[in-house]
């Protein structure tokens, strides 16, 4: 029981903490998401992604636009939101070399606490996780 609980007991801790995370958002601040995809446009053409591609940090504003447009629904903004958390987790997890799995939870718990704002749009969380991804590939 014991080599259960341990193999699979950070499966449980990562999906619970992306549970709340989707929670938090879909109920306690569906506002939020509504607000973001409200003010937010994303089509499906070549001149809207080139226009995106010439500015710095274009493709992150360009991934999370594409994201943001599945707000809509709050229970779905919310998964979204807590699947990039979580892989930002794991990234966080793999450059730290497996060391320190509750230390892997500092970063998505921060990033959640700053998103309560209005003004940070996730064009800033997807381009954290472009960062950790280049960093973990480097290592």
């Amino acid at each position: 029981m014991k080599k259960i609980l341990f193999r699979y007991g950070k499966a449980v801790v990562t999906f619970v903490a992306a549970l709340a995370v989707m929670l938090f958002f879909a109920y306690g601040h569906p506002e939020l998401l509504s607000f973001h995809e409200q003010y937010q446009l994303f089509l499906f053409t070549p001149e809207y992604l080139n226009e995106h591609l010439a500015l710095p940090g274009g493709i992150a504003a360009y991934i999370a636009r594409f994201i943001t447009q599945f707000y809509y629904t709050p229970v779905f903004g919310g998964a979204l939101i807590a699947m990039l958390m979580v892989l930002l987790q794991i990234l966080v997890y793999k450059m730290l070399k497996g060391e320190s799995y509750l230390l892997s939870f500092v970063p998505s718990v921060l990033l959640v606490a700053a998103m309560g704002q209005e003004s940070l749009m996730l064009a800033y969380v997807v381009s954290i996780i472009i960062a950790v991804a280049m960093a973990v590939k480097v290592r």
